[in-house]
């Protein structure tokens, strides 16, 4: 439970270090119900999930009485688990060896040395410094040369006339064919990059002006030849995640000293220190054989034509090399070693440099971001007995282009075949929990947006059709216990209402409720899902809402929100469910002009000011 090293070499038990799994749900029950339920039967069957948890922290407390209750705090176990330095993205064998030895040599003499061996031990730490920053360098360099070998960079080419039109204009400049002025001939060699990158690392360690780390970043892009190279997002997490697979095999055999490169001296490695790393590298290639990264859709919007929309997948994302080598160079910098966690990556990479990308309108002077909020999950399936590969893969494999092109369309998955991760293990058969040798852990990143006003006409089948659940209070069946109203406080919120609006009646009423639904056992109400509170419920005299017509909803009472937090509590006689949700439909002026902007995923094409442009 994260007790740390002292208690652990004094009790010699492994078993402080654990994770625990927890299968919770429903459970079908075994005789007769006083009611029929067959309606709703199969939602009970899929009403479990599979939690992976690692402890975190935990606190006892003692009352007057004597008694002791004790808590204990959980994490997602793949977050922790892959966020370890054996993990490295840049899986390159002989340098992860060096950092994991290096590691263990360090704390083996800071275990074992006295005072003045503790500074001899510093002054190595020191010397080594350098070989330490080889290792980034040629770190940096792996992901690159891999990319290269593999034959995975591709290069945009554009005559001067192109590059500078593209450079104005943006996304309405207007290709004849963009796929003709794209191949995977270039003029990057391995020799090159590898010396690029190594003068832009040197450049922003020696904390040059930003002029001259412009100035490399272009000469790594080729943009003297107007060829910009460029790769996509899922090409590169196929070779990071191929790579440490490989890395972990061959990492199952460790030296029992660290000697320096350099030649600055070596370090003995305590044995027991030895055998546990052996032990964890061991289980850490069975447990990344059951890993899975899945990314979702995104929309993209042609600026050219507001009312084309395309869905494609996160891993269709192409980014440019420049950019990506910039961005990698100055993540590498701020850590003291060659060395970067993959669950670590995977958030900086998809949560930093796609989200602010997309989401960034500062390259011309006017509005042509992709509004794109990005929301990640981590989930347990099950495969079924006698199924060989993981639910999302069965499924790519029976499509008819999905083993090609290694793409799913869930809006294509037929009724029957849904849900299409089977996180409650066997449905109709108790326990539930089928087993860790058929469990694999998903890490999935997605793409949401507000929904568009047309799609918030408060009608329950339609709603449903969309994932949008209907919650009412008063009812005497059902779920849902209670629904309580929480205001938000914003302040000066009236003050700018009257200002701009003046007396409008009981429009001066409206307020940001939040609400605090409690209900039976719902497993599934999951953060970053949309839910509807219907209005009737807290008065039914006002009729049914009506988007174009005045209701409770005009005043911040019901309507639709999006869940940020949902709560279980589970014991004898116990299986309740809290959800806060926040509103998410306009109030007033202000809070329109905002939900406008949220709801679309694009700019407006609008010419619009920026503080620091140059404007004639």
């Amino acid at each position: 439970m994260k007790t740390g090293k002292a208690i652990r070499e004094k009790t010699q038990s492994k078993e402080l270090d654990f994770r625990i799994k927890a299968v919770v749900g429903l459970a079908v029950p075994d005789g007769e119900t006083t009611a029929n339920f067959s309606e709703i039967r199969r939602a009970v069957e899929n009403n479990f999930i599979t939690l992976n948890l690692t402890p975190v922290t935990h606190t006892f407390d003692f009352d007057e009485t004597g008694a002791v209750t004790f808590n204990i705090e959980y994490y997602a176990y793949v977050e922790e688990f892959f966020d370890k330095a054996r993990m490295n993205i840049f899986a390159k064998t002989d340098i992860n060896k060096r950092v994991i030895t290096r590691q263990l040599g360090i704390k083996t003499q800071k275990k074992n040395c006295t005072d003045d061996d503790l500074t001899k031990l510093n002054e190595f730490i020191e010397k080594d410094a350098e070989q330490v920053k080889k290792d980034k360098i040629e770190s940096l360099q792996f992901l690159t040369n891999q990319l290269l070998t593999n034959e995975l960079i591709y290069y945009l080419n554009l005559s001067k006339d192109e590059f500078n039109k593209l450079s104005t204009m943006g996304p309405f400049f207007k290709f004849a064919n963009i796929k003709n002025n794209i191949n995977i001939n270039g003029s990057i060699t391995q020799e090159s990059i590898n010396k690029d990158l190594e003068e832009a690392f040197n450049a922003k360690v020696e904390e040059q002006e930003d002029k001259n780390s412009l100035k490399n970043s272009f000469k790594i892009s080729g943009i003297d030849n107007r060829q910009i190279p460029f790769f996509f997002l899922g090409d590169l997490l196929d070779i990071i995640l191929e790579k440490i697979g490989k890395n972990l095999e061959n990492m199952t055999d460790l030296p029992s000293m660290y000697t320096s490169p350099t030649g600055d001296g070596v370090l003995d490695i305590d044995e027991e220190l030895r055998q546990q790393e052996l032990e964890i590298l061991t289980n850490s290639v069975v447990q990344f054989k059951k890993f899975r990264v899945v990314l979702g859709p995104v929309e993209i919007i042609n600026h050219q034509n507001p009312a084309e929309v395309q869905q494609v997948s996160l891993a269709d994302i192409p980014i440019s090399l420049a950019y990506f080598n910039e961005w990698l160079t100055s993540k590498l910098l701020a850590k003291n070693s060659a060395n970067y966690p993959l669950t670590q990556f995977l958030n900086d990479l998809i949560n930093n440099l796609v989200k602010n990308f997309l989401n960034d309108d500062s390259c011309y002077n006017f509005n042509v971001k992709q509004k794109t909020r990005l929301f990640q999950s981590v989930l347990t399936s099950y495969r079924q007995p006698g199924q060989e590969h993981d639910d999302i893969t069965t499924l790519i494999n029976s499509t008819e282009n999905g083993a090609l092109t290694k793409r799913l369309n869930i809006d294509e998955v037929p009724d029957e075949q849904k849900p299409v991760l089977n996180i409650g293990g066997h449905r109709t058969l108790k326990p539930a929990n089928l087993g860790p040798q058929q469990e694999n852990h998903f890490f999935v990143f997605y793409a949401g947006r507000s929904a568009p006003p047309e799609l918030l006409q408060g009608i329950r089948e339609n709603d449903e059709a969309n994932g949008v659940f209907h919650y009412i209070m008063g009812r005497d069946r059902g779920i849902v216990k209670t629904i309580e109203l929480s205001k938000t406080d914003s302040p000066g919120l009236k003050e700018v209402r009257f200002e701009q609006e003046g007396y409008q009646g009981l429009y001066q009423l409206r307020e940001i409720y939040d609400v605090n639904i409690n209900t039976f056992c719902n497993i599934h109400a999951f953060p970053g899902t949309y839910i509807y509170v219907e209005p009737r419920g807290f008065s039914p005299s006002l009729g049914e809402f009506k988007i174009n017509e005045f209701d409770l909803t005009d005043l911040g009472i019901g309507g639709y929100y999006m869940i940020i937090s949902s709560e279980h509590e589970f014991g004898p006689g116990v299986m309740n469910t809290s959800i806060t949700a926040k509103w998410v439909q306009s109030l007033d002026a202000a809070e329109e002009e905002k939900q406008k902007e949220y709801s679309s995923t694009n700019g407006s094409g609008d010419s619009q000011v920026k503080k620091c442009a140059v404007r004639s």
